[in-house]
């Protein structure tokens, strides 16, 4: 599974969330489909062009709005604010019918 498919939501089972602690989940907040420009500096959760996975090679970083907006490989992301996820940002991903199963593997690419 992939996050490429964001421009239609999450996939199923993601949420993001705000106010998470040690000890809790936190709230569920909106999130937009919406292509989100690495420079936006909006607090919020988004859909941002993936750096380090774009058709086998990697963005140097300098790219501009339009080439990210192009890319299909798409990343979830935050954007973190003194107003918005800082501190208890969260993705919270929740598997259902595991009974019987073992051995997940969770492999993430930051």
């Amino acid at each position: 599974m992939d996050f490429d498919g964001l421009d239609s939501g999450l996939p199923a089972g993601w949420t993001v969330n705000t106010n998470a602690s040690a000890t809790g989940a936190g709230s569920a907040v909106g999130f937009a489909t919406s292509h989100t420009s690495w420079g936006n500096s909006t607090g919020a959760f988004g859909n941002y062009a993936s750096m380090t996975n774009n058709a086998g090679m990697a963005f140097p970083g300098t790219e501009g709005t339009t080439s990210q907006s192009a890319c299909l490989k798409r990343a979830l992301g935050i954007r973190q604010t003194a107003a918005f996820g800082d501190p208890g940002a969260a993705f919270v991903l929740n598997i259902a019918n595991t009974t019987g199963m073992a051995n997940f593997q969770l492999g993430l690419d930051f």
